[in-house]
């Protein structure tokens, strides 16, 4: 109870202070807002590259603003209804708490971008009440996704799951892929994060690049101690790159591994020559830009019922499954793969591969 009264006096004096703030006239103005991210992602970037020269007179704003500091994110909270009330649009790549507790202006378009083409693991609404999801209470009385005119993924294969992560009507779910998409087929952009990984980290020379990208855990740590120890065994031949979840705060020993914060993960297939993931959304991008895909799914059993899956996972993924390190290393030094497989994921699963995706997302809002 006393959750739920805090919770709703809060509502009440942020929709009073937003009454105010939808006096300001509005602006030619698109908001991109994350409270995950603490920079600009690859897609935020891509918009603002493309809607900038395109539209002069759009001013293009990005607010990206993890809650660290209560205190802090208050004053952040009243920014952000500020820009809310005086834009045209609004992109989302992650739940934000203001687009989804208040009531907008009609003429307001807000376009949830979530980080991800697509969904291996189940999220939002589908885990309410789970060890791995939110509280179905909490998520009713913060209203969580609502208010989205459109809900962007990677093709209509996904449409449904999406539609019952974020609850909403299918018809708001467009499948015409994110910004990335545009970045990971361009390859004058691919050539130039090479050079660019080249150049900042040149002892990998000539060794295979394993670029490993585990999912998020809620209530444990990632086991990737083996896994380094054993590449860090053969680093003669291999070069491990990990790209930890934002939220892992796994400490381990990391030897001659690289635990890379310099570049974007998208960047890092440019030069990766195989990815190993578990239930991780990347397997849509490397699949996308063909890079051979290994899963280390230690946990597969237990992560299914505590979080769930999306897809047929032993049907579904296109390369060796693999529960312990000793079967993943085989399958690595075996080249074990099927690129045929990789290629048929991606046409199912990212459709709009013309270089147009952030065309027709631009396309989708109020400017």
């Amino acid at each position: 109870m006393i959750i739920s009264g805090a919770i709703w006096i809060f509502k009440l004096s942020a929709r009073l202070i937003y009454l105010f703030l939808k006096l300001l006239p509005v602006q030619n103005k698109v908001v991109l807002m994350s409270r995950r991210l603490s920079k600009p992602s690859i897609d935020f970037k891509l918009l603002d590259q493309t809607i900038v020269p395109r539209y002069p007179d759009t001013k293009v704003v990005t607010l990206c603003q993890p809650i660290k500091n209560p205190l802090i994110y208050g004053f952040q909270f009243i920014q952000e209804m500020y820009h809310l009330a005086t834009a045209r649009a609004c992109v989302a790549e992650s739940y934000v708490i203001p687009v989804s507790i208040l009531r907008h202006r009609k003429s307001l378009t807000v376009v949830q971008m979530w980080h991800a083409l697509g969904a291996i693991k189940q999220f939002g609404y589908q885990t309410l009440d789970r060890p791995e999801g939110s509280s179905s209470r909490v998520a009713r009385l913060m209203q969580m996704h609502r208010g989205y005119n459109y809900v962007l993924v990677g093709s209509q294969a996904m449409a449904e799951v999406y539609a019952e992560a974020f609850s909403v009507d299918s018809r708001k779910i467009v499948p015409i892929g994110l910004p990335r998409v545009d970045y990971l087929l361009d390859e004058a952009q691919m050539q130039k994060n090479i050079v660019a990984i080249n150049k900042r980290y040149p002892d990998i020379g000539e060794r295979k690049v394993i670029l490993y990208v585990p999912t998020f855990r809620k209530d444990s740590d990632v086991k990737m101690d083996e896994l380094v120890s054993r590449i860090n065994s053969q680093s003669d031949k291999y070069c491990l790159v990990v790209k930890q979840h934002l939220h892992d705060k796994t400490q381990i020993e990391w030897g001659r591994a690289i635990h890379d914060k310099s570049f974007d993960t998208d960047a890092w297939l440019a030069r990766a020559d195989c990815v190993v993931t578990d239930y991780s959304a990347v397997m849509f991008e490397s699949a996308l830009a063909g890079v051979p895909t290994y899963f280390y799914a230690y946990d597969l059993e237990e992560y299914k019922a505590s979080r769930g899956l999306n897809v047929d996972y032993e049907t579904e993924m296109p390369g060796p499954i693999c529960q312990t390190v000793d079967r993943l290393i085989e399958a690595i030094e075996q080249d074990e793969y099927n690129i045929d497989r990789l290629h048929e994921f991606a046409d199912k699963y990212v459709k709009v591969r013309d270089g147009s995706s952030t065309d027709k997302i631009i396309n989708l809002l109020n400017i």
